[in-house]
């Protein structure tokens, strides 16, 4: 039996073309049909952060250069927006960059700081850490008033 270290190694190689055809110049859209972006729901936080995650996991393992051939969107911080009066994130994003109105998630709060976190703990991208740092630090005192113990839960 290999150990894991070994493993990794012989997985199959990655596709990300359907994460291009899903992300533009604000963020990974919520859902899709089949292939094609469905633009009508918009972009979720909870989406966006777990498209950060992923971003710096690859760029950790070396699969995402800082610089191109990825698209520069992708080198991006997505629309995980801070409400500065409540010091919490909104979840959903209209395709014409508006906010939704619907009460703000625990759950996309804790998964918001765990993307920010993550950028701030492993990303080799400077400027994710000093963007991510900042709102990470802003957005953490609520958490103490959270009522569910899921938040943030990975996946």
């Amino acid at each position: 039996m290999k150990t894991l270290d070994k493993q990794l190694t012989e997985l199959p190689e990655m596709k990300l073309d359907h994460l291009y055809r899903m992300t533009d110049s604000t963020g990974i859209f919520q859902h899709a049909i089949m292939a094609v972006p469905n633009f009508t729901t918009g972009y979720c936080a909870d989406d966006n952060a777990r498209a950060l995650i992923l971003t710096v996991l690859l760029e950790e393992l070396g699969r995402i250069p800082l610089v191109s051939p990825w698209p520069p969107h992708l080198r991006r911080l997505p629309p995980i927006r801070l409400q500065p009066e409540e010091k919490r994130f909104r979840n959903v994003m209209e395709f014409n960059r508006s906010w939704r109105k619907e009460p703000i998630s625990e759950d996309c709060c804790g998964r918001a700081l765990l993307a920010l976190g993550t950028c701030v703990g492993r990303s080799q991208n400077t400027g994710f850490q000093a963007l991510a740092g900042p709102i990470f630090a802003q957005a953490l005192a609520p958490v103490t008033e959270f009522h569910s113990p899921r938040p943030g839960r990975w996946p």
